[in-house]
């Protein structure tokens, strides 16, 4: 049996969880799921969105991303219609 990998994510993952990058640096919390990306709620920054494809592990009330906080521009996308 195959899995997409979005609603696996979506599923298991709730609003709130905490996202940190590789290093250790904490971005923020997942705020929303739309399609295969998620939006980072930033405190006192602007959110943005990231795929899910970016989520390395996901444990507890943490998730952790595939890349280092210095290379987060690389990874940010616009927001994704509805699935």
């Amino acid at each position: 049996m195959t899995y997409d990998r979005s609603t696996v994510m979506t599923r298991d993952v709730p609003i709130g969880t905490d996202v940190y990058t590789t290093d250790g640096d904490k971005l923020g919390q997942i705020a929303e799921f739309k399609g295969s990306a998620f939006r980072v709620d930033v405190a006192m920054k602007p959110d943005y969105w990231l795929p899910l494809s970016a989520i390395s592990t996901s444990t507890g009330n943490r998730v952790t991303l595939t890349f280092h906080k210095d290379h987060l521009g690389d990874y940010k996308m616009d927001e994704p219609r509805a699935a």
